[in-house]
């Protein structure tokens, strides 16, 4: 008779043998298609029984990564226009981001070169959105193992744009702090020169929009502060809102895709300038309060009436009215008061289309004599607010509805066209907008209001 005890220990011997000989054997495996995996990298070819022995996956997209290795990337020079900036040269700026997405378009394996040295200005939307490209690029080669080089030179005629660079722009973004530079191209203490603010958020998180409405109006309260100066309670809390209206609007133009923008600020402390942007992409102004499912029938009504009294003016002065003039007057319609396509007759959406006109009002309060500036990129639109033409209140309809208007143009009526120089179409369309600006504040002022609201 045989002994359990002894029959059992052989059992569990084998069991043991046989799981060690499974492990060795998966390691074999694993160890072969990593080497099959090299040599496929390096340029060799496989047998197709190898292939299929191993489960070798992504063969085609290996054999595609192991071509690119073996051949020396091009070199392309980025040049930096002069002026990078969606609020000074929003047509320059948009030609140069479109022909070099064009360029990058993720086929051809390139070193860059990105060369500032005639770069004079630039503002915090274009740089975002040109590290963006980069960077996305950089992520599209990344996936496939390639690294891809990036390597330039800074500017020649503006210190301003290098210590903007190292504290908030490409150099910071890529970890290229720690290159060489002199005290002619840089101040080493640029980092203490900006006080500087970033969010990124998307409409699938429900808290950024509070999150980001609150971080903006602290980084204004932040600006202020370097002025000895403060933003009094209930202000704060009402540019909250209308930022929170503003990035609202962003999410949903964003469509279904997650809703992606961001929210950025830099003040600029030695020349007391407060610059701001929020960027969302996807539809524009013009898609979204366009669009079929807009709430607002009687808002729709209203700009249609005043497009079609620029297309008479325009017909009987110049002969025609060019039809990429419409998209830019619809954008026009956008910044005016209870303009809106989620605006609806009465409940909560009767207070929508507000957020842009308080806050360009607020900006209108605290700006300086040097005066302040605002780009509106959308689609095929531009429009630059400098507050040459002011903002004016007007009553609206049989209710005599007050309500603010920026017309831009001399006789303060929306039914003569605007200023082209203010308000004009751009041949490259963004898909999104673009609503940034700058502005130095106005202590004395501030300080002659403050002390008369005590």
């Amino acid at each position: 008779m045989s002994n359990p005890r002894i029959y059992g220990r052989g059992q569990k011997r084998r069991k043991r043998m046989a799981a060690a000989k499974k492990v060795a054997e998966e390691r074999y495996e694993h160890k072969m298609i990593r080497k099959l995996r090299a040599k496929i990298l390096r340029g060799g070819k496989i047998e197709k029984r190898k292939e299929r022995r191993y489960k070798i996956r992504g063969v085609r997209r290996l054999e595609e990564i192991a071509k690119y290795r073996q051949k020396e990337p091009k070199k392309y020079e980025v040049q930096i226009p002069e002026i990078l900036s969606f609020i000074d040269a929003p047509r320059e700026t948009m030609d140069f981001l479109d022909e070099l997405k064009r360029k990058l378009n993720k086929k051809v394996l390139y070193n860059l070169s990105i060369i500032h040295e005639k770069c004079r200005r630039i503002d915090l939307a274009a740089s975002y959105i040109f590290d963006k490209i980069v960077k996305d690029e950089r992520k599209y080669w990344k996936s496939r193992r390639i690294e891809l080089r990036v390597a330039g030179r800074i500017s020649h005629v503006s210190k301003k744009v290098n210590n903007f660079l190292l504290s908030f722009g490409l150099l910071s973004d890529f970890g290229l702090i720690n290159a060489r530079f002199t005290e002619e191209e840089i101040d080493y203490d640029y980092r203490d020169k900006y006080e500087t603010y970033r969010y990124q958020g998307s409409s699938k998180r429900v808290y950024d929009n509070s999150q980001a409405s609150m971080g903006l109006v602290e980084y204004f309260n932040s600006c202020f502060k370097h002025n000895h100066l403060q933003i009094k309670e209930e202000a704060r809390l009402e540019l909250v809102n209308k930022f929170g209206e503003i990035i609202g609007n962003a999410e949903e133009h964003a469509g279904n895709d997650g809703g992606g923008w961001v929210a950025l600020g830099c003040y600029d402390k030695e020349e007391r300038e407060c610059s701001f942007a929020i960027v969302n992409f996807g539809r524009s102004i013009y898609e979204s309060l366009s669009n079929a499912n807009s709430t607002a029938a009687d808002v729709i009504e209203n700009i249609a009436d005043v497009i079609n009294s620029n297309k008479r003016i325009w017909e009987k002065t110049v002969g025609m009215f060019d039809k990429n003039q419409e998209e830019p007057l619809w954008n026009v319609m956008a910044l005016q008061d209870g303009i809106s396509s989620k605006r609806t007759i009465s409940g909560k959406g009767s207070t929508r289309g507000k957020g842009i006109m308080d806050v360009l009002t607020f900006i209108d309060a605290v700006k300086s004599e040097d005066g302040a500036k605002v780009g509106i990129v959308s689609g095929h639109s531009s429009i630059t607010m400098d507050y040459t033409y002011p903002i004016v209140q007007k009553e609206i309809g049989v209710n005599k509805e007050k309500r603010r208007i920026i017309s831009f143009n001399k006789e303060k009526d929306l039914k003569m066209p605007p200023d082209k120089e203010k308000v004009f179409a751009i041949k490259k369309k963004f898909e999104g907008t673009v609503f940034g600006g700058r502005f130095k504040i106005n202590e004395k002022y501030l300080t002659i209001k403050m002390e008369k609201n005590k």
